[in-house]
């Protein structure tokens, strides 16, 4: 009897692996390699402020996402930025108001590095938008395709929704994520990113707060993150902005006290001239 049940096991791993490696969106070759710009960091809470220019510099880069080689698949924008010491994310995309759930989500699950094989992705920050417009960041460490709730809280993610007509709703999501640092000195829950290093995101979509059975589809991308040299600061338009006004001021006092001496002079002389 116990041989039997051994038996059994050993004859079902594989399937239960195979099962595993079906439900996982970590299953597709990367179709996008991303090399993220500098600029403006933007404020990540789900809004893009168009007066303050946010995400401006970056541009949108179109992605589907799938469950399968013949899903026509979710049309995300997405843009990338690396700001200093973060790597920014906004994924945008629409949906039918009768497609829209009780719950969407977008996780970014992340690679150790380029490599894009199943157990790599060690890594996942996903933000879920609920049809009451509240929203949660979630860490999560990956161990074999199990998502464990990581002990500390690394990085930021933000979502809002609206309608554009009465039958598309548009979702918007932004992530934050440190580069080269953690919030505590041994960290082995998150991917810690490095400057200049390459890694694959895989982008994933789903209804479901349960992971990751609740992605129904995904794709992967490569970031090649700068080196930090790299990264330039971006302008102070309002420090330039006082600098050109008082360069422009004192040039324009240097003519009128420059004035006022000839003015003087000429005076003088006449006077002179009057004696």
């Amino acid at each position: 009897m116990k041989r039997n049940y051994t038996k059994a096991l050993l004859l079902s791993l594989p399937l239960i692996f195979l099962t595993l490696f079906i439900l996982s969106p970590i299953s597709r070759a990367a179709s996008l390699s991303i090399d993220p710009i500098s600029g403006k960091a933007p404020i990540v809470d789900g809004l893009i402020d168009v007066s303050a220019d946010e995400w401006e510099e970056s541009m949108f880069y179109n992605l589907s996402l799938k469950s399968n080689e013949n899903d026509p698949g979710l049309r995300i924008d997405l843009k990338v930025m690396q700001i200093e010491k973060n790597l920014y994310f906004l994924v945008q995309y629409e949906l039918e108001s009768s497609y829209v759930g009780n719950n969407e989500i977008i996780g970014l699950l992340i690679s150790e590095s380029s490599s894009e094989l199943i157990e790599d992705f060690k890594d996942a920050k996903i933000v879920n938008i609920s049809n009451l417009n509240n929203y949660t960041y979630s860490d999560y460490d990956i161990n074999s395709n199990f998502f464990i709730n990581d002990m500390y809280l690394d990085g930021e993610g933000a979502a809002t929704k609206e309608s554009i007509d009465s039958d598309i709703i548009r979702f918007t999501f932004e992530f934050k994520l440190p580069i080269n640092e953690s919030l505590v000195d041994v960290n082995d829950e998150d991917v810690i990113l490095e400057y200049g290093s390459s890694y694959a995101f895989n982008i994933s979509h789903g209804n479901t707060p349960i992971y990751p059975q609740g992605f129904i589809r995904s794709n992967i991308i490569t970031l090649n993150l700068l080196e930090h040299e790299q990264i330039t600061q971006p302008l102070d338009f309002e420090l330039i902005t006082l600098v050109t006004s008082i360069i422009i001021f004192g040039i324009v006092g240097v003519f009128y006290v420059f004035y006022l001496y000839r003015i003087i002079l000429l005076k003088n002389k006449l006077e002179r001239i009057r004696l």
